[in-house]
């Protein structure tokens, strides 16, 4: 009986001891709190991006909505002077928005002070059920979250820190390969481009007027040129 005791209060005791961390001293190595500390915050590697909390644990699937009234909202270059848009719409899900990203940060890192802009963020949660279900019972379990980004919007933008035409074209190409949709990179060269040919084709010249004096008179009819006289006998006749 006394060894029981003995033991559970061994057991306590360490228990106690391991929960409560040392004091801090001052001169004395701190490598043991800032481990725990950071181990309490750690962002492991396989991270997706994802929403921390969302009003609804399942969605609509819905459908990408098709810009139309000439609206030119998320299609321009905001933050950076590169930028990789969609040619068609789709449904993008936060894995493969992640590998873009990760793929897109790993190139441009030879750039001193380039940064990187997410311009869309997966907020919608996508369910899914197993083969050969039956139907009814409910909607199916939370599998990913995704986004719905229509045609035109503007997905990644870089730039900053002397970024170079040819490191961005290779980086945003790439990330392109990365996406289910077929995409286009786009440049702020580019889009002053497009808007100076888009306002000279909109704007039509003025006609010239032309002005008729009352002292001479218009002739309305049109003279032919005088055809050469035909001769009515031929060499052969004569």
């Amino acid at each position: 009986m006394l060894s029981l005791t003995r033991a559970f209060a061994r057991l306590s005791t360490s228990t106690v001891s391991r929960a409560v961390p040392a004091p801090l001293v001052l001169g004395t190595s701190t490598s043991t709190t800032s481990t725990a500390l950071v181990g309490t915050s750690r962002r492991y590697a396989g991270e997706i991006v994802h929403p921390r909390k969302v009003r609804f644990r399942k969605a609509h699937k819905g459908r990408i909505s098709l810009p139309l009234g000439g609206s030119v909202s998320g299609s321009t270059l905001q933050f950076g002077e590169y930028g990789l848009a969609l040619k068609e719409g789709g449904r993008l899900t936060a894995a493969q928005l992640e590998s873009a990203r990760r793929l897109i940060r790993r190139k441009i890192r030879a750039a001193k002070g380039c940064e990187m802009w997410l311009r869309v963020f997966p907020d919608i949660p996508v369910t899914s059920k197993g083969n050969e279900t039956r139907m009814g019972k409910g909607k199916g379990t939370f599998e990913y979250y995704a986004c719905r980004v229509p045609m035109g919007r503007v997905v990644f933008e870089i730039g900053g820190g002397g970024l170079r035409w040819e490191l961005a074209k290779d980086a945003l190409r790439q990330a392109g390969l990365r996406l289910p949709v077929e995409t286009t990179i786009i440049t702020r060269k580019l889009e002053g481009l497009q808007k100076t040919n888009y306002e000279a084709a909109t704007t039509t010249p003025a006609s010239p007027q032309v002005t008729v004096d009352a002292a001479t008179p218009v002739s309305s009819s049109t003279s032919t040129p005088s055809s050469p006289p035909s001769s009515s006998s031929s060499p052969l006749q004569q």
